[in-house]
């Protein structure tokens, strides 16, 4: 598939949401994995910030893929990074059992505090 015919649908998804169930689910899709990857590589940008190693790639690739990350500070990438876990703790805490939240809210207070010390 072309590019030009990918965006020609995807238009048309965003145009009229209801004239085919296909390519509004398939621009849902694309929508999560943009999200997805964004989430991912923002997440390796501050792990690997956070232990001096080199983050420098996936940078890159937000960079080149997203073009509203090309002049982002690492200030701005760590905002958007506690933006974004604040975002999906409050969606665990609509979905998941008290205990197993429990357990993550745990897993990431001691992650925390290990990146504090390393």
């Amino acid at each position: 598939m072309s590019p030009r015919t990918l965006r020609l649908w995807l238009k048309q998804a965003k145009d009229s949401p209801d004239s085919c169930q296909e390519i509004t689910a398939l621009s849902e899709a694309l929508e999560h994995s943009r999200g997805v990857f964004e989430a991912t590589m923002i997440g390796n940008i501050h792990e690997l910030g956070n232990k001096k190693e080199d983050w420098k790639a996936s940078a890159w690739m937000l960079e080149k893929t997203l073009k509203h990350y090309a002049k982002l500070s690492q200030g701005e990438i760590d905002r958007r990074v506690d933006e974004q876990a604040r975002e999906l703790l409050e969606k665990a805490k609509a979905v998941l059992p008290q205990e197993y939240l429990s357990l993550l809210i745990d897993e990431i207070t001691a992650e925390e505090e290990y990146d504090a010390i390393h």
